[in-house]
């Protein structure tokens, strides 16, 4: 099953030491306590292989010309400084 599941993830992140990356940061994130690490990893390519239907359904936003757009980045590296010790 988890090969499923990576090979639909990586139809979205076409490089593979990327989709690992972002796999393990998401899965880290998504881990609650009394679960197996391995379905938080499972949860994390589920949400990354349905990034790509989502987003090819949502339409687009449509900005008015003259209108200054903001540069959004995405930090998919953890913030160490804020991160719980356990």
């Amino acid at each position: 099953m988890r090969s499923s599941l990576v090979s639909s993830a990586n139809h979205r992140l076409l490089n593979r030491f990327l989709l690992c990356r972002v796999t393990s940061v998401a899965a880290r994130r998504l881990h609650r306590d009394r679960w197996q690490f391995a379905e938080s990893i499972n949860q994390a390519l589920t949400h990354i292989s349905d990034l790509e239907s989502s987003a090819s359904a949502a339409p687009r936003p449509v900005v008015p010309a003259g209108t200054e757009v903001p540069n959004i980045s995405v930090d998919i590296a953890p913030d160490y400084a804020t991160m719980e010790v356990r």
